[in-house]
């Protein structure tokens, strides 16, 4: 029988708003945690082309084209929102438009930067190649300067993208046919574009890893040029401290003490402004404006910590799928409106599932109080080679440096049911290992799960999908079974990935399942929290808390209350 248990339910639109309005954050921006106030968007109406014969490079399209068609970027062609909305597989597509660049970018250097394409990019301005890129997931940036005139310019972007190539990250893009766990498959620029001015002396980048003892933070910030790098804090727009370091071989150095700092949560998301300046002879050359959070992510036997305690994840799949554009929300505010329903319904955390989120929803997860198992997309279901393993690779360094400054981070997931599809091989689980390794290389504050819901071999959180407790605990204890070669070591242990059947409207079985699945995961005393899937439908795939248009199918109090009993259950174990 579920006990009443008050839940406070979070309504997060009026909160969001006004913070972002005291952090003066425009969601427009497509870099939130990395901005320069001298930038301009680029997106909009593109002329538009697919090129089914791969002619344009013999025939030249980037010196002057006729493209047939309009699309609205940011949306792949194959979402409505492109104004296209064709979901037949074209490999090659053509980007062009016209742009000024704003007098105010005068003297400085002009980056052109897109925030995602899938898959493989190549550049031209004016008719001169700019540059190429691929990784389908993270961000690219050309150095466009040489290439611009005075008045318009005209920017051309081919994009390559072959749904059939296994070794290319698709995550849960369908190459062919009709699938229930797979779904449209996208091609193009599916994130913002747009122009920056940057001056000759910039600040590259820059990291912070937070610290809770003692309270306070450390920073590198990377740079080209300048000789001191100046860092200032503020909360609610008053400052808490300021530091000054020099510049050594490109690279500052900063330690922030902040003893009296309020720690970030999920039930307490302090967030700390920062504003990064590089100085050349005590003159202001380059200003970055940015955040962070001080947290600590641990892991104390088969616990989970957050800020040194440990935690009951209750938490639910989202994939980033919408009806009208697939993986790019019809507008940013749609990322506010999923996180309050996570919110809603007693979650504190999600599993961001096959997909590298774009850098505002991370935002709004840092600004609202919502966990993030961070997850790249697969190559093809099944697939490994040295070739998939090396685009992975790339693309996760690509991912952790993009990413590595958001509190609201706690995992990182190298690969999700890596062996679901085939045997197990020795030079496979090599591969986990050194995946291992290197997601701890590039960043080793947080967790790392080398392949999720599967054959484990090296990883800090052991986590299975589906099954049930009594299967679950034979695990933990070492008794294995004929799929499971790799035993339990004493890890964190959670279901990070579980489901009912299809249904439209919940019902009392449905509930009385739910319960059980989730309670009776609290109740074992072992686990340390539980993953639905999933936050809504998807296409084909109907067995989320909401419909693919964000209606919902439950009563939402109803499943916050056995969130928050889970939550009880677990923590009152802890005190036994």
């Amino acid at each position: 029988m579920l006990k009443k248990v008050v839940t406070p339910l979070v309504f997060c639109c009026l909160f969001v708003a006004t913070m972002c309005q005291a952090n003066n954050v425009d969601l427009s921006y497509p870099r939130p945690d990395f901005r320069r106030s001298e930038w301009t968007s680029l997106d909009g109406k593109w002329d538009f082309a697919f090129d089914d014969k791969d002619a344009g490079l013999n025939e030249k399209w980037f010196a002057g084209h006729h493209f047939n068609r309009k699309i609205n970027v940011p949306y792949p062609y194959q979402a409505k929102l492109s104004g296209i909305g064709e979901t037949e597989h074209h490999k090659v597509v053509w980007y062009s438009r016209s742009f000024n660049v704003p007098e105010k970018f005068s003297g400085k250097h002009v980056r052109l930067n897109f925030g995602a394409v899938d898959y493989a990019v190549t550049v031209w301005i004016n008719g001169k190649e700019a540059g190429k890129d691929e990784g389908g997931y993270v961000p690219m940036s050309f150095d466009i300067t040489p290439f611009l005139k005075d008045g318009d310019n005209q920017v051309v972007v081919r994009v390559f993208d072959d749904p059939y190539d296994p070794a290319q990250p698709r995550g849960k893009q369908r190459p062919s046919g009709q699938n229930r766990w797979h779904y449209t498959h996208i091609t193009g620029i599916w994130q913002p574009v747009w122009l920056e001015a940057v001056p000759g002396s910039a600040i590259e980048s820059f990291k912070v890893t937070p610290r809770i003892e003692p309270r306070g933070a450390d920073i590198a910030v990377n740079v080209s040029g300048g000789d001191e790098v100046r860092v200032t804090v503020l909360h609610n727009g008053r400052k808490v401290t300021s530091v000054l370091a020099p510049v050594n071989s490109s690279k500052a150095q900063i330690s922030l003490s902040m003893p009296d700092a309020q720690l970030w949560s999920p039930e307490n998301p302090v967030l700390y402004d920062i504003d990064l300046e590089l100085l050349q002879h005590g003159m202001l050359v380059d200003k970055v404006q940015s955040y962070f959070g001080i947290r600590a992510i641990g892991i104390d036997g088969n616990k989970i910590l957050l800020n040194n305690k440990p935690i009951w994840l209750n938490m639910a799949l989202v994939q980033g799928y919408w009806p009208d554009g697939l993986l790019t929300p019809p507008s940013p505010e749609d990322f506010v409106k999923d996180i309050e329903w996570c919110k809603e319904l007693g979650l504190n955390g999600i599993r961001m599932h096959q997909k590298v989120e774009d850098p505002r929803f991370l935002y709004l997860c840092d600004k609202m109080g919502l966990l993030v198992w961070g997850e790249m997309a697969n190559a093809a279901e099944g697939h490994f080679s040295l070739r998939a393993v090396q685009i992975a690779n790339a693309i996760w360094e690509r991912t952790i440096k993009r990413d590595y400054n958001h509190p609201c981070i706690m995992a990182w997931t190298y690969c999700n049911e890596g062996w679901m599809h085939q045997k197990e091989d020795a030079a496979e689980a090599l591969q986990y290992v050194k995946a291992y390794r290197l997601l701890k290389q590039l960043d080793p504050t947080r967790p790392v799960v080398d392949n999720s819901g599967c054959l484990h071999v090296k990883t800090d959180i052991f986590d299975v999908h589906g099954h049930g407790n009594k299967e679950v605990i034979s695990w933990m204890r070492g008794e294995g079974g004929p799929e499971w070669p790799y035993n339990y070591q004493g890890q964190p242990f959670i279901r990070s990935e579980w489901t009912l059947n299809d249904f439209d409207k919940a019902d009392e079985k449905w509930y009385n399942s739910y319960v059980s699945w989730v309670l009776d995961t609290a109740k074992t005393g072992m686990l340390c929290g539980q993953c639905y899937v999933q936050l809504n439908d998807i296409e084909t795939e109907c067995n989320g808390y909401m419909t693919y248009d964000r209606k919902w199918k439950v009563d939402v109090k109803r499943i916050a209350d056995i969130h928050a009993e889970a939550t009880q259950i677990y923590e009152a174990g802890l005190k036994q």
